[in-house]
């Protein structure tokens, strides 16, 4: 637990306090974090679980026989009892090996002092590994992205690029920690040299490089061990450079990828230390596509263009003709199955308007092309229908001089 070595559950960093603290200060600790975590007042989605967690850290290290089992089982009763100088200091391998040897051979020759000169130059000297994660180091240098920036939203990211070699397909994941930028230009490179060289391995050249197409347009694959501890690392770097309000909102990022408990307990122990400051609303970067993935499937769209035009070409009957004749064939119902109320137009240059259903009988008017008039009735075995002009006058018409009112072409 970083500084807490001692602190299994996280209680003690929780309060913000060392493991040595009086219970007054253990009761001042809490009330101060609970006027800031409690639900009614904290609008954070998380708030209400930070707040249980502090009330069982409360109770269990103000009472003074749960702090002594606490502790107990962090080891801090090992770690005092070897600080006692009445308790006998296991012997050492060296000790144990100079001791046999000194039962065979005599007196073992007397080990070298070393000054405190020497002592320091050799501690110096020793190699320092560079920290993995934030768990083991609690480092305050932040992670930077593949261009040398630092970042709130890095990401640790794992991209696909296929390359096909006779019958042999060749993977290569293309693996770091990047911004948004400079993920997008990954995948796409790694799309285009899959897009270029994976097709070529038969059998399964073709399958495996759409797998790596379909995962570079999704974005990458991210795992969550990794992308958390990634963020917590950034948070705690934020947080030991006096950027507080930064540090918090990048450790609510964490919270996305914390699957595992023992994760989850450290992203919320990190949380309770900066309680007490805002978190910033970070604009996450990462919820919407890039323009990578429109680059990326730009060719498809490309590709389903040129099979529908080709379709088209290549067919012996049009789409348009098609879509004439099923026009026709509608209009061709609409005209030969009139029923009253129908709106029509006049489809003739000139139309007489008689008094009966046929042309012997006397005209009352004449109509125009493109009148609207309406069907009152239907002449049963004629072509002829009664219908309302436009003046309002009522009389008989050929109903093959009509057309429908909405013209479908």
């Amino acid at each position: 637990m970083g500084e807490f070595s001692q602190d299994p559950k996280g209680y003690y960093a929780m309060l913000g306090l060392s493991e040595t603290a009086e219970i007054a200060d253990i009761k001042a600790a809490f009330r101060t974090k609970a006027k800031r975590l409690h639900p009614d007042i904290n609008p954070s989605p998380i708030a209400a679980k930070q707040f249980q967690r502090l009330s069982e850290a409360y109770e269990t290290l103000s009472d003074t026989a749960k702090r002594a089992a606490y502790d107990a089982k962090g080891g801090r009763g090992e770690k005092a009892k070897a600080k006692d100088p009445e308790t006998p200091r296991p012997q050492k391998k060296q000790e144990k090996r100079a001791s046999a040897s000194a039962q065979t051979h005599g007196k073992p020759k007397p080990k070298p002092k070393s000054s405190l000169h020497e002592k320091s130059s050799q501690s110096s000297a020793k190699p320092q590994d560079t920290p993995k994660d934030a768990k083991s180091t609690g480092t305050s240098t932040p992670q930077v992205c593949q261009c040398g920036k630092v970042t709130a939203q890095p990401r640790y990211i794992v991209f696909d690029m296929v390359a096909g070699k006779g019958n042999k397909v060749v993977r290569r994941p293309v693996a770091g920690v990047f911004c948004r930028t400079c993920a997008d230009r990954a995948a796409l490179k790694a799309s285009l040299i899959t897009w270029v060289a994976g097709w070529w391995a038969l059998p399964d050249g073709p399958k495996e490089t759409l797998k790596a197409l379909w995962n570079n347009i999704k974005g990458g694959r991210k795992p969550e061990d990794r992308n958390t501890r990634l963020l917590i690392r950034q948070a705690m770097a934020f947080r030991d450079r006096g950027d507080l309000t930064l540090a918090r909102g990048t450790a609510e990022q964490a919270l996305v990828f914390a699957r595992t408990p023992e994760l989850r307990r450290e992203v919320d122990t990190l949380l309770l230390s900066l309680s007490a400051h805002g978190a910033k609303a970070l604009k996450t970067r990462w919820d919407k596509p890039g323009w990578a993935t429109a680059v990326q499937l730009l060719p498809v769209f490309v590709l389903i263009a040129w099979l529908s035009v080709s379709a088209t070409l290549s067919s012996p009957v049009s789409l348009i003709d098609l879509a004439r004749e099923g026009f026709a064939t509608i209009r061709g119902n609409v005209q030969t199955d009139p029923v009253a109320g129908d709106v029509m137009r006049v489809e003739t240059p000139a139309l007489n308007l008689r008094t009966g259903p046929g042309r012997d009988y006397q005209v009352i008017e004449i109509l125009a092309k493109d009148d609207s008039v309406r069907i009152t009735e239907i002449v049963p075995e004629e072509d002829w229908v009664r219908i309302e002009a436009p003046s309002g006058e009522q009389g008989f018409v050929p109903m093959s001089a009509l057309k429908p009112e909405t013209d479908l072409d």
